[in-house]
């Protein structure tokens, strides 16, 4: 197996995480000027790349997002899980792919960002 490079699995993730958003989570319609939206994950290890991309869409697309990473997996997939339907679910978070994006597919939980990507 052929380990890909980290840029390309680091792009691979950003889109990942860029077409799942909480569909209870806030919004940036009422605010004006530009918009933080805090990235939950629990990738604390990668912060600096996602601020830098998340400061690259703030500066560029006027909305953004900062990195809130959760040292453990454990407990960030718990936080997600029980959160993912009510109003304290973060705007944006990483997940994986597969049976556990279904769950929360299913749930109602995440939203296709497609349309607003393009």
């Amino acid at each position: 197996m052929q380990r890909r490079p980290f840029p390309e699995i680091a792009l691979s993730s950003l889109l990942v995480f860029l077409f799942i958003l909480s569909a209870c989570g806030g919004s940036a319609a009422n605010t004006t000027g530009p918009v933080k939206l805090p990235l939950a994950n629990d990738k604390a290890s990668w912060a600096p790349w996602f601020n830098s991309v998340g400061q690259y869409m703030v500066d560029k697309y006027q909305v953004g997002f900062q990195s809130q990473p959760y040292i453990d997996t454990s407990i960030f997939q718990a936080v997600i899980r029980s959160a993912a339907m009510t109003s304290k679910a973060p705007p944006l978070f990483t997940w994986w792919l597969g049976a556990r994006l279904q769950d929360l597919a299913k749930a109602g939980a995440v939203a296709d960002l497609t349309p607003q990507m393009q």
